[in-house]
């Protein structure tokens, strides 16, 4: 307390002498402040989010190219999931879209393409077309054709109309 003693002697006759003298101790608006907080703010999570090491995605080392080069022409069936799978079991740390990146583009083998008309041959045994039609009749009443055919043997499977279908008329 003592210490204290010389600074409020020092403050109450500077009041005594100078009543006005609170308007001079504001340097600062209150603006002023609120844009300091925020500048200090922006300086510290700048600070805070710098980069650590080098900027971006850690790179694909060549041995990691070769080895995911190598799985994929020596595993003609895998694709980018299996590769990443298998990588990962061994340790790396990588993308499945990264591996992707780096596996050989093979190219497309015409014979091996599967098109309509390919899967149509390789499945007509078990396919079968169904249409459900409405045919008008003489007298302006409406028939419900139901038609399944087999595409294997070119075959009617199934016939059958009515006036009235129900969905057990239609199992």
């Amino acid at each position: 307390m003592p210490e204290s003693l010389p600074d409020r002697a020092f403050w109450i006759l500077l009041r005594w002498i100078w009543p006005r003298w609170k308007e001079v101790c504001l340097l600062v608006k209150p603006a002023t402040v609120l844009h300091w907080h925020r500048a200090g703010f922006r300086l510290f999570w700048r600070w805070k989010s710098r980069p650590q090491g080098k900027p971006g995605r850690p790179t694909v080392g060549p041995e990691l190219r070769a080895l995911i080069r190598r799985l994929a022409r020596e595993n003609h069936f895998w694709g980018a999931p299996r590769i990443h799978g298998e990588l990962t079991r061994l340790g790396f740390h990588i993308s499945e879209r990264s591996v992707q990146r780096w596996m050989p583009k093979r190219p497309s083998d015409p014979r091996r393409a599967q098109n309509w008309q390919n899967f149509l041959e390789n499945h007509r045994e078990v396919l079968a077309a169904m249409d459900f039609l409405v045919v008008p009749t003489w007298n302006f009443g409406q028939l419900y054709v139901l038609v399944i055919m087999q595409h294997g043997r070119r075959v009617f499977a199934h016939v059958n109309a009515t006036r009235h279908p129900t969905a057990a008329w239609v199992k």
